[in-house]
C-alpha cells in the first residue's frame, strides 16, 4: 500500500464526502504531527496502534561482506515502532516458542520414539512363534497308489 491507496481508504472511510485533496492533506497532517512529536518529545503514543520513539545508535565497526574489510559505521538516530497489543491481535501474531520449549519437545519426541521401539522389541520376543501349516504328505499303498492326504 502506498500513499495514494491510503488517501483512497480515508476517502472511503468518510463515505466519499471529502475530496482526494482533503484526504491527502489529512494524511500529510498526521505524518507531520508524528514527525514533530518525535522531534519535540522523542515519543508518540497512538492508543490502540503503537508507540513511535527515537533510538540513538552508537558508532560501531562493521565488516564489508564482500571483502571482509573493517568499515566504520557512524552514530545515527533512528525511529523505532512498537505495535500495541490491539494491533498485534488484529493479525493474530503468535508468540514465538521459547528455545527451551522447543528442546523439551524434541527430547520428548525422542523418548517416545525409543519407548515405541522398546515395546516392539519386547512384543517380538514375548509373542508366540508363528505356527507353520503342516505340509500335506500323500498316503500311498504298497502298489504306489495315493489313497488320501494326511496333515
Amino acid at each position: 500500500m502506498d500513499k495514494l491507496d491510503l488517501v483512497g481508504l480515508v476517502k472511503e472511510e468518510f463515505g466519499n464526502d471529502i475530496s482526494d485533496k482533503d484526504a491527502k492533506y489529512m494524511i500529510e497532517g498526521v505524518f507531520k504531527a508524528v514527525v514533530n512529536g518525535l522531534k519535540n518529545d522523542g515519543l508518540v503514543k497512538l492508543h490502540k496502534f503503537g508507540i513511535f520513539s527515537i533510538k540513538d545508535r552508537s558508532a560501531r565497526v562493521g565488516r564489508n561482506p564482500r571483502t571482509g574489510d573493517s568499515v566504520k559505521i557512524p552514530a545515527s538516530i533512528t525511529v523505532k515502532f512498537k505495535a500495541s497489543p490491539v494491533l498485534k491481535d488484529a493479525f493474530e501474531v503468535k508468540k514465538p516458542v521459547k528455545k527451551a520449549t522447543k528442546v523439551a519437545k524434541v527430547k520428548e519426541a525422542v523418548v517416545e520414539k525409543k519407548a515405541k521401539k522398546a515395546e516392539k522389541s519386547v512384543e517380538s520376543k514375548t509373542s508366540k512363534p508363528v505356527e507353520k501349516a503342516p505340509i500335506a504328505v500323500p498316503k500311498t499303498t504298497k502298489k504306489g497308489r495315493v489313497t488320501e492326504k494326511s496333515a
